[in-house]
């Protein structure tokens, strides 16, 4: 995915006279280094240390929320010996409230296969390996376009130090799958020989079977390079023809989102990271992204029609929230990446601003990158909570719901094997989002009367409780709403602590009528 064509000049690009000019005033000669050692050490480092510190602090659970229910669906494939893709299971059950259908991609029956071989493993491996291939591939396209060395390199740099980066190959998602197949069958489609067209077309109709939303881009990113090229129009018209048929056979949706993160009419909520995205950019890298595509403007026929495909994912992401971030990352990391070349090999009539202006970009990386990873290092679930889980699997009741926040509640399928009322792909239809809004009723009300009723009408058994939900993720005073009723003896019991999670038991009984009962 290449903002730029094959050019003779474009951005970052000058006369050899003059950039070997530049190399000699400028301040770092990008030429004379070998990125390739710094790349190498730097994807590594994003790919394995998050799990090596989590593990050394006693946590070597798998990262975020969305990766257990990708978890929980790979498992249902291995109890139903359905781990073909095209016999998909006639049934799959669902232990929410509201059933919903489940859709398996190619992603859950790889996920499955490598839980097979890998058990203990698997879930951590896979991000990681597709994270490297994605790398791989990235610097291949790259390398068709002609760039120089250093400044694939330096592209590259900036794809993986970005946080958007880091939380696609750290937690466990289906996008990762779909972009290394979609960059697998990019890079063929560029080759000339006809057997890597095949294979490019095989790469695209297995992206087909993850969502219409793939399809499209497929089809936007493919019709951008053949009218930017004028080559392979045949070719294009297809794969377009086979990716549309299998999509259509295969009923695929279109659009997955299983992340609890919230869509936002905020472009730079949605975009930057410290602004409170899960899965944004720095900001530098989007300052440097500006300042590229304006150094490069005059060269605009070269990648003006990425920039518009760049541009679209940026305006879809304020209806699907930071997902969208992980596919302008490509755009964004060539932009950035040629800014900050073009930055260097100018020249400054005050070195020491360039200087000074140097050091803060790269501080700023560095800074936005480590405090990204030590949010993914220290992402839930923690120790407490999966013992907690572990508890629940072995001592509660499966007669009920447990209620808890929707973000608990694939952990809640997936550890503890209980029925939860609500969980983050409640989202996807309207029944399933009116329950957000009992379960908000449940959360808030200090009527005891009334929660009994709702809790009994849903036949909801416990109460799960986290630190985060106490701590502004439900309630923001520890006297808040049903954190008030829990003193009501009469309808709950804490059956478990363990430090700030808590489980309650809801007594249906009233101890009058269950001493009757006795009797």
């Amino acid at each position: 995915m290449s903002i730029h064509v094959k050019r003779k000049s474009g951005v970052g690009r000058r006369s050899k006279e003059a950039s070997n000019a530049d190399s000699s005033s400028a301040l770092v000669d990008l030429r004379s280094f070998d990125l390739r050692w710094m790349l190498v050490f730097v994807v590594v480092a994003v790919l394995v240390l998050p799990g090596i510190v989590r593990s050394y602090q006693d946590n070597p659970y798998v990262i975020g929320s969305e990766s257990y229910y990708h978890i929980l669906l790979a498992q249902q494939l291995i109890d139903a010996k359905a781990l073909n893709p095209f016999t998909p299971p006639s049934v799959a059950s669902d232990s929410v409230f509201a059933e919903r259908d489940r859709y398996f991609s190619p992603f859950h029956y790889l996920l499955a296969w490598l839980m097979v071989l890998l058990p203990s493993t698997s879930a951590k491996v896979l991000p990681a390996a597709f994270g490297a291939l994605a790398v791989i591939l990235f610097l291949a396209i790259l390398s068709h376009f002609r760039f120089e060395k250093h400044e694939k390199y330096v592209i590259l740099l900036v794809f993986v130090l970005n946080p958007a980066f880091m939380y696609m190959f750290s937690v466990l998602n289906a996008h990762a799958a779909a972009i290394v197949f979609t960059l697998a069958g990019f890079f063929f489609f560029l080759k000339k020989h006809r057997i890597f067209l095949v294979i490019s077309t095989l790469c695209f109709s297995i992206v087909a079977l993850f969502s219409i939303f793939n399809v499209v881009l497929t089809f936007a990113l493919l019709l951008v390079y053949v009218l930017s090229s004028k080559e392979k129009q045949d070719w294009f018209i297809s794969i377009l023809f086979i990716v549309s048929l299998v999509a259509f056979f295969n009923r695929t949706e279109l659009f997955y989102n299983y992340t609890t993160e919230v869509s936002r009419f905020d472009i730079l909520g949605n975009l930057v990271s410290d602004l409170g995205s899960e899965i944004g950019f720095g900001a530098f890298s989007l300052i440097l992204a500006v300042f590229g595509v304006a150094v490069g403007w005059k060269h605009k026929g070269n990648f003006l029609p990425y920039l518009v495909l760049t541009v679209a994912l940026v305006i879809l992401s304020l209806l699907v929230g930071g997902i969208a971030n992980m596919y302008i990352l490509f755009f964004v990391a060539i932009a950035a990446g040629v800014g900050f070349v073009r930055i260097v090999e100018l020249e400054w009539k005050l070195r020491v601003i360039k200087h000074l202006t140097m050091l803060i970009i790269v501080c700023g990386f560095v800074f936005s990158s480590v405090s990204f990873m030590n949010r993914i290092i220290s992402s839930e679930p923690d120790l407490p909570t999966t013992q907690s889980l572990s508890w629940m699997k072995d001592n509660t009741f499966r007669d009920g719901f447990v209620l808890s926040d929707y973000e608990n509640g694939y952990w809640l399928l997936s550890v503890a094997q209980v029925k939860t009322f609500v969980d983050a792909l409640s989202t996807q239809g309207y029944d399933q989002r009116f329950l957000y809004k009992v379960a908000d009723s449940l959360f808030y009300s200090r009527n005891i009367k009334d929660v009994r009723g709702i809790l009994e009408r849903y036949n909801i058994r416990y109460v799960f409780i986290t630190a985060s939900m106490k701590e502004g993720g439900v309630w923001n005073r520890v006297d808040e709403g049903l954190l008030f009723l829990l003193s009501d003896k009469d309808t709950f019991k804490k059956v478990y602590t363990q430090g700030d999670v808590e489980i309650w038991r809801v007594e249906y009984e009233k101890p009058e009528d269950a001493q009757s009962a006795a009797q």
